[in-house]
């Protein structure tokens, strides 16, 4: 959800000129991603298959759940001169494909939102812009370069990768959820929602991380052996610790990082009410109908926004009686219920 119904994403469709072009981008972008996760949903049973009854952590030929794909590509194609260099050249290429978008990205908000309104008072040139912007991607990169080592501590990559991207969208779509389902809901609540949802989800995140780095909290695992192993290894090689047991007050940590969306969804949507409520509820007659989804628009009656499209209907009658010959160039698709009209036709397609 949080890929498709966020600003950003909505803000990339409303730039093609044809509803039916948003529906294939849309598709496209569902086929795409759940190829990805597929995929790697595969790659994880096949690690397990391969290995399950010589689990390379216990033998120590891996150090840490990351190495195991890697290790695979060597034990199925080391003997094809070239296949591991190609899939090792993938990798990198992927991760700085992308991580060269998401520094250019952050470079330019920077520019545009920090920068020219703090910063500068007039237009600045070619030549300064560009040399913000590769200051501002040198610095970031540097400060990913440091979180490395920092990462490495804090359990599995794709774990906290996702973790930390629920903590910004679960507040996000819980926020877009209240604009255009909830129209009684004020700035107020919206924003104290927001920031609750953010604060809950960031300690929730630090916490359970923490927790696993230190192994004071662990997951169940599927069974493994190592009485099929083809190599030498030393039974005292890998040194296990005792799980210490955990007490009820840390069972909300052991919650699935995939919930955590939901639950920044859950706490934006219901501390918003409870905030809107306590205070004054935004009257939903006053809000513009265009700003909310179509399904809910013929249960909102909005006098203000009904009364200047009667108004502009009488206006378009006038022009047509007082000139018969441009009757059908008077009536303009300018009222609110002209896009109301078109907002359904959309829906039923």
């Amino acid at each position: 959800m949080p890929l498709y119904t966020v600003y950003q994403s909505y803000r990339n469709l409303l730039a093609y000129p044809d509803i039916l072009i948003c529906f294939r981008a849309l598709w496209g972008f569902f086929c795409g991603v759940s190829g990805v996760v597929l995929l790697c949903s595969y790659c994880g049973m096949l690690l397990y298959a391969f290995y399950y009854k010589c689990d390379p952590l216990t033998t120590a030929l891996a150090k840490q759940k990351d190495q195991l794909l890697p290790l695979l590509v060597m034990d199925i194609l080391g003997d094809f001169p070239g296949l591991p260099g190609i899939f090792i050249a993938g990798i990198f290429s992927a991760a700085l494909s992308s991580l060269s978008t998401g520094l250019n990205a952050m470079a330019a908000v920077f520019l545009e939102d920090f920068y020219k309104p703090f910063f500068s008072t007039k237009t600045l040139p070619n030549k300064q812009t560009l040399y913000v912007m590769k200051c501002t991607v040198i610095i970031f990169g540097a400060v990913c370069l440091g979180m490395v080592y920092v990462i490495e501590k804090l359990g599995t990559i794709l774990q906290l990768t996702l973790s930390m991207g629920a903590v910004a969208s679960g507040p996000s779509l819980g926020l877009f959820t209240m604009g255009v389902l909830m129209p009684w809901i004020n700035a107020k609540g919206a924003l104290a929602g927001s920031i609750v949802s953010l604060v809950s989800l960031s300690w929730l995140c630090y916490k359970a991380q923490s927790m696993i780095s230190a192994a004071t909290l662990t997951f169940k695992q599927k069974p493994l052996s190592t009485e099929e192993c083809s190599y030498l290894f030393s039974s005292k090689i890998r040194n296990f610790t005792v799980t210490q047991h955990i007490n009820e007050d840390a069972s909300i940590y052991r919650i699935s990082y995939l919930w955590y969306t939901l639950i920044g969804v859950i706490l934006s949507i219901s501390v918003g009410l409870i905030v809107s409520f306590l205070t004054t509820p935004q009257d939903s007659n006053k809000v513009d109908p265009k700003l909310l989804a179509p399904f809910i628009r013929k249960y909102i009656q909005s006098r203000k926004y009904s009364q200047k499209s009667k108004d502009n209907i009488a206006a378009a009658f006038d022009r047509c009686t007082q000139n018969p010959v441009n009757k059908l160039a008077g009536i303009q698709e300018t009222t609110t219920e002209a896009d109301m009209r078109k907002d359904s036709q959309t829906e039923n397609v």
